[in-house]
């Protein structure tokens, strides 16, 4: 969502904000892990040129500034997922830089965050490129297809891990092609919030909801 009254790219802005606010938070709350949905597959080919453009500025303005050594400095370590490759060689090559920087420093402290932004992802493209990765790998005589198991499978995703919770902000009361393999077991909190207003109070609201949830029905799906 895009704040009301200002044009999409304040919005944009307003979101990267967003971003570091609700980051901040979610470690000072004891989350661990934390993936947000910044720009869907669908978005990059139906948004207007100029706004990609802009959008993608902004990206590197982002990684160039002092907000990302900003956040490492309060323990949140930055990574990226999706098909990085069609942002273009600029940006492409800001977040292989900035990836490879990531994964040197890895020994990241029991108490940091690990912040997953997702760019130009979707749900079942991420599933159609870890089949055909796999395909390619039985090919190559390096798997043999009565081994692929759910394992192997999520191995090849471009995001490992299963959510805990899953929280949908803007009034939304759907997935839209976010980690649906992931979610299979993950709560679902949906809020009325606009991302670009989401902060501290509300992700403490939702994580409220989904504990509120759990300690209901414990581990029972």
């Amino acid at each position: 969502g895009m704040l009301h009254g200002g044009s999409r790219c304040d919005g944009h802005r307003e979101g990267v904000r967003a971003l570091e606010r609700v980051a901040r938070a979610a470690r000072l709350l004891g989350v661990r892990q934390l993936t947000v949905f910044a720009l869907s597959t669908e978005n990059l080919r139906a948004r207007p040129r100029a706004e990609i453009t802009a959008l993608l500025a902004l990206l590197r303005e982002f990684l160039a500034d002092e907000s990302v050594a900003r956040m490492r400095r309060d323990k949140i370590e930055l990574s990226f997922a999706g098909e990085l490759r069609a942002l273009g060689a600029h940006a492409y090559a800001l977040i292989r830089r900035h990836d490879l920087a990531h994964q040197k420093r890895n020994a990241a402290s029991a108490d940091a965050l690990t912040l997953k932004v997702a760019l130009n992802y979707g749900g079942r493209a991420e599933l159609v490129a870890a089949v055909r990765e796999l395909a390619s790998r039985v090919q190559r005589d390096e798997l043999d297809p009565a081994d692929i198991s759910e394992s192997t499978l999520v191995s090849a995703l471009q995001i490992e891990s299963a959510p805990d919770v899953l929280i949908r902000t803007g009034g939304h009361r759907r997935l839209s092609n976010f980690m649906l393999y992931q979610s299979a077991y993950t709560e679902l909190v949906f809020r009325d919030e606009l991302w670009p207003a989401f902060g501290r109070e509300e992700l403490a609201a939702a994580l409220c909801e989904f504990q509120q949830r759990t300690r209901n029905f414990g581990a029972v799906h």
